[in-house]
Formats: C-alpha cells, structure tokens, sequence
C-alpha cells in the first residue's frame, strides 16, 4: 500500500505545480513578464513563449495616438504609440500578488487593500488602488465580484471608456 500512496501524492503535488503554472502575475506594472512602457511587438515575442495557446501578432496596432492590442482572449492591451500603457483582463489565470484575480469577491477585494482602495464615485462598482508613487495604478471593475481588472500608468487607468 506504500507504493500507491507515493503515486498519489506525487500526482497531487505535479497538479499542483501545472495549476500553478498556468497562473500570470498581474501586477500595477506587468503582465507576467509584459510590463507598461514595452512595445506591442516586444509583448508579442514574450507571449508567444509565456503561453501555450494562441496569439494574434500586433499588426493592425496604430504606432501613433490610442489602440488597442487583443493577443488573445480575455486580455488586451491598451497602447500610445503601439507602446503599452495599461493591461485589461477578464482571464481568472492572471493573479496579483494580494491574490486576487477576476471571480474573486469584492469583499476579498477591500480586505487586502483596506483604506488605499477608493471607489470611483462616478462609476459604481470601479474600485482603484495607486501606487505607492502614484505614478501607476490597478482598477477593479466589480459587481459581487471582480469582473475585469486593468492595471497600469494612471493616467490610463482613469480612461473609463477606452481610448475615447
């Protein structure tokens, strides 16, 4: 009986490990190995390694004014001049390093952030919390619970409806 429960437990710590690894870090300023200020070809060539699915190349990306980068589902890129100035996603693989990630309650949420969360009285439901420099920024958009999270420059986190 020895032998099958050495199997079982290595079989649940390889599980483990490929569930963690599907996991990105998200944080004010990358995507993973992707960070805010990169190009859309540069996160191109580090998407194609970081994931095992799919990825759109960046080639109708505008190189001058606000556009949009969508690599693959559930996860976009807002560019100035095809650089990368705040990532959206709705993916529950990315996850940031208070261990919150989209699906999580809002309640989760205000715990870990405490008194540095502000919600945005124009729109209900957008939770922000800055840097400690407050130069970047992460925004929740969240109902019960965290359905979108973008993060980045400030100044691109404050744009609600996109490059408009």
């Amino acid at each position: 009986m020895y032998a099958p429960q050495k199997l079982v437990a290595a079989l649940l710590i390889l599980a483990s490990s490929l569930a963690s690894a599907a996991e990105v870090q998200l944080t004010m300023e990358r995507y993973g190995p992707i960070q805010i200020g990169t190009t859309v070809t540069e996160a191109y060539a580090e998407l194609k390694q970081l994931k095992g699915k799919a990825v759109a190349a960046p080639k109708d990306v505008a190189k001058e004014g606000c556009d949009y980068y969508h690599p693959f589902a559930g996860l976009a890129f807002m560019t100035q001049g095809a650089t990368i100035v705040r990532i959206e996603t709705s993916d529950a693989e990315a996850v940031t390093p208070f261990d919150i990630r989209v699906g999580d309650p809002v309640a989760k949420v205000r715990a870990r952030f405490g008194q540095r969360l502000k919600e945005d009285p124009q729109r209900p439901g957008t939770l922000i919390v800055l840097s400690l420099d407050g130069k970047t920024a992460m925004r929740f958009e969240a109902g019960e619970q965290v359905k979108e999270i973008y993060a980045g420059y400030k100044h691109a986190i404050n744009r609600s409806k996109g490059c408009s």
